[in-house]
């Protein structure tokens, strides 16, 4: 349809247009020409009427300045000329300024005395005429004249000048104004297309006179022609005062001509432009004519192939909709754009296409369903082979993919144990109808999955051979979970038969209601059905009103409280009650669960256990009085005995011979060591009792050095040892007590040499850590401390033994050395390497001021 309509407005198209050419082409040649003599005739009239009225306009403007003018000259006689030719001038200057800018075609103004004479001038004044004769006058205005003109200059231009005469108090003046126009120039701007003004030469003539002026000139017009042709047309002016439109020919050439008189001065005007520019020739209309209809051809075949698509564009648009409706395309919509039966055929598809998509969407909706089910849903044919597996039963099954599942039968995901019952039994009901029930199936890998199967039948697309659909939700955690809860039901129902202590449970009520056995049986001597029903206040020794109840009934927690239990013979006995609370699904208290364990075994011999505590406490006491006794009177004597032997060897009383000199070194080394553990005892006693204090004052650390130096090089040499000092020569002040920092360092070179190998050495070094802190640091070369040791040589009477070793000391030099160096305010660590040696390094505070008599005490 829609080609035939096509070929049928094609057919029409071409035939308008031969018929449209074959006129044009007989009489366009005259059409043609009789349009160009009308367009120039137009623009004839249209130049003349803007010439006149443009000068008109400017002989208005000056005839309002003349009186002015005239005015300011009347009052000018004699030597005032003089005095106000300024003023004049400036008046004559402003007039011509604006008279200028209001027409660019006026080339000069004058302006001229009583004789025509110039008195003031503006512009080209080349131009104007030097003096006034005889002035023809104009219709333009009552006072204006024709000085000259219009005349052609060798610039190719034509001027012409006009004027203004007036009359002052009845006698009249020859003329006051005049101006020289440029009529090439006027002509120029003439409202005329620019096309056609660019092709047209224009003339101006006068009536009664064989003249005529080119006002526009044009480069297919050379001199000669244009000459010949005002020759011809001054003729024409003589006799007429116009030219008749149409051609002319002039020396062999044809020109068009049409002439207008100015309105009011009657002068003709004549334009005038080549036939063969105004008109086409034979061959250029056959080309105008042969591109019009090829044009034409093309837009009629462009209409009819719109008006064809127009016709056929529904049909096309409902074929894309199938096509796309075809595609899966489910939300696709024609437009209705006509009333025919086009548009009744793609309303019904329109609703058609409504009503699949509705349904399309509640398949969609369902299948998501489906797919997203946490069951496992299968679809099989009759005989059992799975025809839609969804993605829970690919878990189910253990298939990895589509492939896996097809041509495979259920019968045969069934595990062997219920293969027979479900073929003989369960799968003759599934066809039947309905049917649910616990199913094990194996997976691929070989494990087993335990399912509650729903099963029925849906009919297939004829409606005859049933499909049968199993919906299977896998119950393995939810058995193996029952299984576990019946484990543990069992095991703790065993925990609570065998309990050794007895376990009572009781309502809210406090009333029995199950114990344990044999255990309560144990403890208590009853039955169980003689202890059942009965208050559990039967069982505490105190009765009904006894705190013990009170007591009982208010364990939170893992509290545990003891108190006293009857027994059924009678007897009392303490028994350790935890008690817990028993809650329903709901969080409601059903009752309470205690364990009662017999622990009066466990009471007594706590009681044993205290008794013989205080009386070790008082023997630790009895024994830290008598060590400080003993330790007292110890040191009284060894104080001048240790004084009498540091003389002796000082040389302070005599000379001594070798031999006198080894024996009291002998003898001080034997003091200075009881006179350390007296002093060991002593403060021993006094940390224990809290009692051991310093006496603080400034003491330079170096001097205390130096006096256990002393000590040390003696027990060196005794034990054959070497020892190296290396300290600074500036003093250490610190705040302390000058007796405890001996103590402190006696005690660690006595270690030093003690524990040290035969030949070995000791070294003391001493080193600024910082401005305010100082470390002096005591190595040896003896057999070292155990890692494991290393913890515990602080302890208390703790001294490290190891094979091959003699312990020697009370154990508790190094405790009270940490000590008192704490209270030094000082650190204290060591450093050990078995084989190798130790090092025992004391950090001292350098303190700038001195705090005499001050004293601090631990505790």
């Amino acid at each position: 349809m829609g080609t035939k309509i096509f070929a049928a407005i094609v057919s029409v198209s071409v035939v308008t247009l031969a018929i449209t050419g074959g006129f044009l082409f007989w009489h366009g040649t005259a059409l043609l020409r009789l349009k160009s003599t009308e367009e120039l005739f137009t623009a004839s009239n249209a130049i003349a009427h803007y010439v006149e009225h443009s000068l008109e306009e400017a002989l208005r403007w000056l005839d309002a300045c003349q009186i002015p003018m005239a005015q300011q000259i009347d009052s000018t006689h004699g030597d005032s000329w003089q005095e106000n030719e300024a003023s004049i001038k400036h008046t004559f200057s402003e007039y011509s300024r604006h008279l200028f800018q209001s027409f660019s075609w006026i080339v000069a103004l004058a302006f001229r005395d009583t004789f025509g004479k110039i008195l003031l001038s503006h512009g080209k004044e080349s131009l104007l005429i030097p003096s006034l004769g005889t002035c023809d006058p104009l219709a333009l205005l009552p006072k204006a004249c024709l000085v000259r003109g219009p005349e052609s200059t060798n610039t190719q231009k034509v001027y012409m000048e006009l004027g203004l005469s007036r009359t002052s108090a009845g006698q009249p003046w020859p003329c006051s104004w005049t101006f020289v126009v440029d009529l090439s120039a006027l002509v120029a701007s003439a409202p005329v297309p620019a096309r056609l003004l660019n092709e047209i030469m224009v003339v101006l003539g006068r009536p009664g006179r064989a003249e005529a002026a080119v006002l526009k000139g044009v480069p297919w017009a050379e001199l000669h022609l244009q000459d010949q042709l005002t020759s011809k047309l001054g003729q024409i002016f003589l006799g007429a005062r116009g030219v008749e439109p149409g051609p002319i020919e002039v020396e062999s050439q044809r020109v068009l001509v049409a002439s207008s008189p100015l309105p009011n001065l009657r002068w003709p005007l004549a334009v005038i432009v080549p036939v063969k520019r105004a008109c086409m020739s034979p061959s250029a209309l056959v080309k105008t004519l042969a591109w019009v209809c090829i044009l034409s051809v093309v837009l009629s075949l462009v209409a009819a192939r719109f008006a064809a698509s127009r016709l056929v564009r529904p049909l096309r648009r409902l074929q894309e909709a199938f096509r796309q409706f075809s595609q899966g395309q489910w939300n696709v919509q024609v437009p209705v754009t006509s009333n025919d039966e086009v548009a009744e055929l793609t309303d019904g598809f329109n609703k058609g296409v409504v009503f699949l998509t509705t349904q399309h969407r509640k398949l969609k909706r369902f299948q998501t369903l489906v797919q997203q089910a946490q069951d496992a849903v299968v679809l099989c044919s009759p005989k059992g082979n799975l025809v839609y597996v969804n993605p829970s039963a690919y878990s189910f099954f253990g298939f990895h993919r589509r492939e896996d599942a097809l041509l495979k039968r259920l019968h045969d995901r069934v595990c062997a144990a219920d293969r027979e019952r479900f073929d003989h039994a369960v799968w003759p009901r599934m066809l039947e109808g309905p049917w649910e029930g616990e199913i094990r199936f194996c997976r691929r890998d070989g494990k087993i999955q335990v399912g509650w199967l729903r099963a029925g039948t849906v009919p297939d697309e004829t409606g005859d051979t049933p499909f049968v659909y199993a919906i299977i939700r896998d119950m393995t955690d939810r058995k193996a979970a029952e299984e576990a809860l019946q484990n543990a039901e069992e095991y703790y129902r065993t925990l609570f038969r065998t309990s050794p202590d007895a376990i009572v449970v009781t309502d809210p009520s406090e009333v029995i209601v199950d114990i344990n056995e044999p255990g309560f049986s144990t403890v208590f001597g009853y039955e169980r059905l003689e202890i059942l029903g009965r208050p559990i206040a039967d069982l505490l020794a105190e009765g009904p009103q006894g705190s013990s109840v009170s007591a009982l009934s208010a364990i939170q927690g893992s509290e545990r409280i003891t108190v006293k239990w009857r027994r059924k013979d009678g007897s009392v006995f303490l028994g350790e009650a935890t008690q817990g609370v028993l809650k329903d699904a709901k969080d409601l208290w059903r009752g309470s669960v205690r364990v009662i364990r017999d622990v009066s075994e466990r009471e007594a011999f706590l009681e044993r256990l205290e008794k013989t505590y205080h009386e070790l406490k008082s023997l630790d006491e009895l024994k830290d009085k008598f060590l400080a006794g003993v330790s007292h009177d110890l040191r009284t004597p060894l104080i001048p005995v240790r004084a009498f032997l540091e003389k002796l060897l000082q040389g302070k009383w005599g000379p001594l011979t070798a031999r006198q000199e080894e024996f009291l070194r002998y003898c001080l080394i034997g003091v200075s060591r009881e006179m350390i553990l007296v002093e060991e005892l002593l403060d021993y006693t006094r940390l224990k009792s809290g009692n051991l204090t310093l006496r603080r004052e400034n003491v330079d650390l170096q001097d205390v050095l130096r006096a256990s130096l002393f000590l040390l090089r003696i027990l060196a040499e005794t034990n054959r040892l070497t020892v190296a000092v290396d300290l600074p020569l500036d003093p250490v002040p610190i705040v302390g007590d000058y007796n405890k920092l001996l103590r402190i360092f006696h005690n660690l070179f006595s270690n030093a040499v003690k524990y040290n190998r035969p030949g070995g050495h000791v070294t003391v070094r001493g080193a600024w850590e910082s401005p305010r802190r100082f470390r002096v640091a005591v190595e040896d070369s003896g057999i070292g401390i155990p890692q494991e040791d290393l913890r515990r040589i602080f302890d208390d009477f703790y001294r490290v033994g190891m094979s091959g070793t003699v312990v020697r000391g009370s154990g508790i030099g190094l405790a009270v050395v940490r000590e008192l160096v704490h209270l030094h305010g000082a650190e204290l660590d060591v450093q050990s390497t078995l084989g190798v040696g130790s090092v025992f390094a004391i950090t001292f505070p350098v303190m700038g001021d001195a705090r005499n008599e001050e004293t601090s005490s631990i505790g």
